[in-house]
C-alpha cells in the first residue's frame, strides 16, 4: 500500500508588502514546520520526496520537515502546485506515488483533495477547519492505480503543530 503526505504550508508573514507567491514564513511558522518535521522522523514516517508548490512559504516549510531528517529527503519545486486545484495536486502525487511524496501546497485544494482521496469523515478543528497551517496527513492508498477513486485512502494520521 503506497503511503504518502500531504502538508499545507506553515503560517506566512503578512506584515510585509510583498506579492502573495513571494510571502516567507513568520517565526511561528518556521516554528511550526520544523515541529512537523521532528514528528514525521520520530514516527519513521520519511517521505522519499517533497514536492512543494513554488511559493516562498512552501518552500520554506519544505525546507524546515526535510531538515528534521537524518538524510533529508530531496525536494522538487512544481509551478502547478501554487494555488493548485485538487485535480492538479492529485496529479503530482500520482506521477511520484512510488516515491512516497510530501506534497507541500495550498488550500482550499489541499481541504479538497483531502476530503476526495479519504471522505467526508476526516476530523476537523474546533472551528471546522481540516487543513490549518502546518498541518500535515499521513495518507495509505490502497494502492497505486486507484488513487484517483473516492475514497480510495485511509488516513493514518492529521498531525496540527497545535496538538504536539
Amino acid at each position: 500500500m503506497p503511503r504518502f503526505y500531504i502538508m499545507r504550508h506553515a503560517k506566512s508573514d503578512w506584515q510585509n508588502l510583498l506579492s502573495d507567491i513571494d510571502r516567507p514564513l513568520n517565526a511561528r511558522g518556521a516554528q511550526d514546520a520544523a515541529r512537523i518535521g521532528k514528528e514525521l522522523a520520530q514516527r519513521e514516517s520519511t517521505p522519499g520526496i517533497i514536492l512543494a508548490s513554488p511559493a516562498t512559504r512552501a518552500r520554506q516549510t519544505a525546507a524546515a520537515v526535510a531538515a528534521a531528517f537524518p538524510s533529508p529527503p530531496p525536494t522538487e519545486t512544481i509551478d502547478s502546485l501554487y494555488l493548485a486545484d485538487a485535480a492538479r495536486l492529485r496529479a503530482a502525487l500520482e506521477r511520484h506515488i512510488d516515491r512516497h511524496p510530501l506534497l507541500i501546497a495550498h488550500n482550499p485544494g489541499l481541504d479538497e483533495l483531502l476530503l476526495a482521496l479519504c471522505g467526508s469523515h476526516v476530523p476537523r478543528t474546533a472551528t471546522g477547519k481540516l487543513m490549518t497551517t502546518a498541518n500535515v496527513a499521513i495518507i495509505e492508498a490502497k494502492d497505486s492505480e486507484t488513487l484517483y477513486l473516492p475514497g480510495a485512502c485511509r488516513l493514518i494520521a492529521l498531525i496540527r503543530p497545535k496538538a504536539l
